[in-house]
């Protein structure tokens, strides 16, 4: 569907290549944020945050899911708002403010999921070596340097950053190949870091217990279902040059982090956070048949801070 050019170099209104692709793209956005308000209302009432007290006792950990949550329902509404209200076709602006948006909320929720990633990574990590604080832990400080790549990374992506009007004054948005390609490199880096850094611990400890396997297989599955959605997201953009329709690159953004949302709500217990059933507390008594670990429940495994105190090595 072609429509006349108005100033501006833009569309006198949105064109799809058929009225299925712009259902398909009205259901991605209003189905998306139904989904991740849902995921952020739990986590709110779980963790109690209408109340005062909620925001003080909220960890770090808990407090990245929540963000993830919030800057995932941002993207998408945003996205949506773009697209079927302002219209990335009708005004440059709205056009370039696509690819804008693309970059910062979806560059957030990646680092918040890192941020969460490196807390599990923290966990399994510092009971054994004894270490009074993540700053002095080692393996802490790797990951934060490997996640601190990816301000670089984003900074390549804002230079390589696009968008214009094709001569039928469809709207275009991407990231040159350079920026495409570092990005695509970073995910798969820094996704098998984070889960091999979680992961090898407990392979190493042959799973004690079937408390343990559930944390590890559900942290294996969401990693590689995250690693599949943003891989595949990112290396079409890549084989594309780099260059997609708005309302494409939008939507396949939205659908990436709708999914990771809903991985990170199941693999942290969901509903059923309260009772910390993403990490069993059985998985944090048998953790090794000679390290022994205190029962300190948070919604992944237990308080580093209060267990290094009480950990004892046979």
């Amino acid at each position: 569907m072609i429509n006349s050019v108005v100033g501006g170099g833009g569309s006198s209104r949105m064109m799809f290549p058929s009225t299925g692709m712009q259902i398909l793209s009205s259901i991605i956005h209003l189905l998306g944020v139904s989904i991740i308000a849902h995921c952020l209302s739990r986590r709110i009432a779980i963790e109690n945050l209408t109340t005062m007290d909620g925001f003080r006792q909220i960890s770090w950990p808990r407090l990245c899911i929540i963000l993830v949550f919030l800057d995932s329902w941002l993207f998408v509404f945003m996205g949506g708002l773009l697209i079927f209200g302002a219209g990335v076709e009708l005004h440059p602006l709205a056009c370039s403010l696509g690819v804008d948006i693309c970059i910062a909320f979806y560059a957030t929720s990646k680092i918040f999921i890192y941020c969460f990633l490196m807390e599990k990574v923290y966990i399994v990590w510092a009971p054994p070596t004894g270490v009074a604080g993540r700053f002095k832990s080692p393996i802490y400080n790797c990951c934060i340097v490997a996640v601190s790549m990816y301000s670089v990374v984003v900074a390549i992506a804002v230079i390589g950053a696009t968008s214009f009007f094709r001569n039928d004054g469809a709207c275009v948005i991407g990231l040159r190949r350079y920026a495409s390609a570092s990005l695509l490199g970073y995910d798969l880096f820094i996704n098998l870091f984070l889960t091999s850094m979680f992961l090898w611990p407990l392979f190493r400890y042959k799973f004690a217990n079937a408390a343990l396997r559930k944390v590890a297989s559900r942290t294996l599955f969401a990693a590689l279902m995250a690693l599949s959605t943003s891989t595949l997201n990112i290396l079409v953009l890549t084989i594309m040059h780099g260059q997609q329709l708005a309302w494409v690159c939008l939507g396949s953004c939205g659908t990436d982090v709708v999914l990771n949302a809903l991985v990170l709500f199941w693999v942290t217990g969901g509903a059923g956070a309260a009772s910390d059933d993403s990490a069993p507390t059985g998985a944090v008594n048998h953790f090794t048949s000679c390290i022994r670990f205190p029962t300190v429940k948070t919604d992944i495994g237990f308080d580093p801070a209060i267990a290094r105190d009480t950990t004892t090595v046979c």
